[in-house]
C-alpha cells in the first residue's frame, strides 16, 4: 500500500483511498509478470557503449557514467502481461479514481517484479549497477526498438509501437551494469 500510495503522491491515506488500494492490490495478485533478459560484454566505442554482438549504441553522458565500471550490460525486458491492460482499461471505465489507483498499484507491481529480478542477477553477476531505462535523461527512447527486437519481446506478448512504447502499458526494458 505505501508504494502505490507514493506513486500517487499521497503522504497519507485516508479510509475512501486506502479500501481503493486494497481492492487494487487484491486484482494484481491475479497477474502473472514474466520477463526475458540478455547479457552483453560491453566496447567502449568513440560515439557510446556498444552492445557486442548487436548493433546496439548506448549513447549520451548517463550510459557513459552509468555504466562506467562495468563489463558488461544486462537487458531486462519485465511485463505485466496482457491482463493487466485489460483490467486497467475495464477499471478506468468504471470509474477514473479507481483506474488512477489500478495503475498506481501496477506500477508499484512492476517495480517490485523488476526488484525481484535483480536480486536473481546479484547472485550471477558481481557489483551490479542500478537500473535506467531508455527514454531517461539522454539515453535516447529510440535505443528502446532495438533492445526489444534483440530480446524478441513478442515471445512474453509484449510489443512495441511507432513512437517506442511498449505494449502493454506496465512493460518496462531496464539495464544494469555489471562486473
Amino acid at each position: 500500500m505505501k508504494e502505490a500510495a507514493r506513486y500517487l503522491g499521497l503522504k497519507s491515506v485516508d479510509e475512501r483511498t486506502a479500501k481503493l488500494i486494497e481492492e487494487a492490490e487484491r486484482e494484481a495478485e491475479s497477474l502473472t509478470p514474466s520477463y526475458v533478459s540478455a547479457c552483453y560484454t560491453l566496447v567502449r566505442l568513440r560515439d557510446g557503449i556498444g552492445l557486442v554482438g548487436t548493433d546496439i549504441i548506448l549513447r549520451g553522458r548517463l550510459a557513459e557514467r552509468h555504466f562506467a565500471d562495468s563489463e558488461k550490460i544486462i537487458v531486462v525486458l519485465a511485463t505485466l502481461g496482457l491482463k493487466s491492460e485489460i483490467l486497467m482499461k475495464k477499471s478506468f471505465a468504471v470509474s477514473a479514481t479507481k483506474g488512477v489507483v489500478l495503475d498506481a498499484v501496477y506500477t508499484a507491481k512492476i517495480e517490485s517484479f523488476l526488484d525481484e529480478i535483480e536480486e536473481k542477477l546479484k547472485k550471477e553477476y558481481k557489483n551490479l549497477t542500478s537500473r535506467i531505462s531508455c527514454g531517461y535523461g539522454d539515453l535516447a527512447i529510440e535505443t528502446q526498438k532495438k533492445l526489444f527486437a534483440d530480446l524478441h519481446g513478442e515471445r512474453i506478448g509484449v510489443g512495441i509501437n511507432d513512437c517506442c512504447m511498449l505494449t502493454p502499458n506496465k512493460s518496462v526494458i531496464a539495464l544494469l551494469g555489471a562486473k
